[in-house]
């Protein structure tokens, strides 16, 4: 793997400012504007490099939060419960490193931003950032220790990871990328993959087939006997068309549930179910994806995908339970939707899970923080039960 150093991050930055070429749509999901700026996040997991080449020739650079605010906005841009790498790195390899956080020195001053400036803000998690080797390492330079740096969307914060570790990127554009409309439809051109080779199809399917990564919850016989995996609060991958190039589907497309109610656009039975599970609060967004590309165009599709569940409750324990055990999303082309095993399920601290929401849909105009303690209550009770059945099955 080629070495990034300074001098070559420099000239690339300095290069972009000049450079008149869009980063190709299928690359990037939904671009947002905060402070006169364009952030987008791509559309695949990679390695640090990958990402800072992506960006080389084209009008992005990594994204570098400066402020506070601009740190939180960036966050919300990442899928839910996943990192992404943010434009802030160590570039000389600063060899610092300890061994599964034993005698770590914890000091942030070898990482720099992209333009090899100091940082004039940071946010890093405890501990971090750490600088870890693992035993194995091979003693290369550029692969022992974590040399760059990801943003988490549940805390906002920062940590080093190492050169091998693949995430998503969060890129930053100076303009509206000219492959998007205004109202933040794709069109792109595909430039780097529109070759004359013979072979294949013009068109080709991105992403996992919807429901491929799905659990079922087979844990009961038809004896009432446990025989196999339960999960608690199961969830399904849904999808829907957010654009489509020659479908006439833009601005939301089959993902707008008002469109969908409104009969403004045509969509299929599974996306209207969505369009209704959404409205009903039951679903949870993890992100979006070039769903289709045809050749010599580039992005022609792009999907929205969703984990739903058979209740507001059930997603509400998912959103605030998953970041408690590190439990992620997946990603916008693989959601990851299982419920929870029962191991995973006793490890949730229920007193930190918020249920004003689901007792406000219960109790209608009766004041939801009253009872809501009650609730609490209840749900420590609902957990000694799962433990006192887990104890039976174990007997």
């Amino acid at each position: 793997m080629k070495r990034i150093t300074i001098q070559t991050m420099l000239s690339v930055v300095f290069a972009s400012v000049f450079a008149q070429a869009d980063m190709p749509c299928f690359h990037i999901g939904t671009v947002k504007e905060f402070d006169g700026h364009y952030y987008a996040q791509s559309a695949k997991t990679m390695i640090f490099e990958e990402a800072y080449n992506l960006s080389k020739d084209t009008n992005a650079y990594l994204a570098v939060p400066n402020t506070k605010e601009e740190n939180a906005f960036l966050s919300s841009m990442i899928d839910i419960g996943s990192n992404a790498f943010i434009g802030v790195a160590d570039l000389s390899y600063t060899n610092n490193y300890c061994f599964e956080n034993k005698q770590c020195s914890y000091d942030d001053a070898r990482f720099r931003d992209i333009n090899n400036e100091p940082l004039s803000f940071k946010n890093w998690e405890d501990k971090q950032p750490d600088n870890r080797a693992k035993n194995n390492d091979n003693g290369i330079d550029k692969d022992k220790g974590e040399h760059f740096v990801i943003l988490s969307s549940s805390s906002k914060k920062w940590s080093d990871v190492s050169s091998t570790a693949k995430y998503k990127a969060l890129f930053e554009f100076e303009t509206m990328p000219s492959c998007f409309n205004a109202d933040n439809s794709g069109s792109s051109l595909d430039t780097e993959n529109n070759n004359t080779s013979g072979g294949g199809s013009d068109e080709e399917e991105l992403g996992t087939p919807q429901g491929s990564q799905d659990a079922n919850n087979d844990g009961w016989n038809s004896d009432g006997s446990c025989g196999g995996q339960i999960y608690i609060f199961n969830g399904k991958d849904n999808r829907c068309k957010s654009w489509d190039r020659f479908g006439g589907l833009a601005g939301g497309g089959c993902c707008d549930k008002d469109k969908v109610f409104l009969g403004l656009v045509s969509c299929s039975e599974g996306e209207k179910k969505l369009a209704k599970d959404n409205r009903d609060r039951k679903c949870v967004e993890v992100g979006e994806y070039c769903s289709k590309r045809k050749r010599f165009i580039g992005c022609i599709q792009r999907r929205k995908s969703f984990c739903c569940f058979n209740s507001k409750l059930a997603r509400i324990f998912h959103e605030q339970g998953r970041p408690q055990i590190g439990m992620g999303w997946g990603s916008s082309e693989a959601p990851q939707c299982r419920g929870f095993t029962p191991e995973e399920f006793q490890k949730l601290d229920f007193s930190e899970i918020d249920l004003s929401e689901f007792v406000a849909d219960l109790m209608g105009r009766i004041n939801a923080n009253d009872i809501s303690s009650k609730f609490s209550a209840d749900s420590l009770k609902i957990k000694d039960k799962v433990q006192g059945n887990l104890n039976n099955i174990s007997k």
